[in-house]
């Protein structure tokens, strides 16, 4: 069943590349173990699988129907 969602030219992307490159810097920065690490980036895949997802399985509505 697809979502019902409004068309995504008329809305910005929902990828979090800067929200990703940040947490990057600040494990980075607070020298981070390495389970720290594996579940921070086994988090963000998680993140980023379904934020694709969404954009292949969503279906464009018009806001004014």
């Amino acid at each position: 069943m697809k979502k019902r969602v409004f068309n995504r030219q008329n809305i910005t992307t929902t990828l979090p590349v800067s929200f990703s490159i940040t947490m990057w810097l600040l494990l980075d920065r607070l020298d981070a173990s390495g389970w720290v690490w594996g579940v921070t980036g086994t988090i963000f895949g998680l993140l980023w699988i379904s934020c694709i997802v969404s954009i292949f399985v969503e279906e464009p509505d018009s806001p004014l129907r």
